[in-house]
């Protein structure tokens, strides 16, 4: 949903035929809107998006993002340890 928007959008390449940085820069920083909010809003650890610039998009017509979400812990039970002791 994130990127949709972005679908059918050029993705310029160097000479080499990889992406350029400017390209892989704009969608990485569309990409991380989303995801920055869903951490803002605490639904997130922590993220991480990655584009490789070498992706054949040339033959392909297919740009690929990794995005790799760290969920947040739910504390369903709580185990307190409570003893008598001599000395601490």
């Amino acid at each position: 949903e994130m990127m949709l928007p972005n679908l059918n959008a050029p993705l310029y390449v160097d000479a080499s035929g990889k992406l350029t940085a400017d390209t892989v820069a704009s969608f990485q920083s569309q990409a991380q809107l989303r995801v920055e909010q869903m951490a803002k809003d605490g639904e997130l650890s922590d993220y991480s998006i990655t584009i490789n610039p070498d992706q054949d998009v040339l033959s392909t017509s297919t740009l690929s993002i990794d995005v790799k979400l760290v969920p947040v812990g739910v504390a369903r039970e709580i185990k307190v340890n409570i003893g008598f002791s001599v000395q601490l």
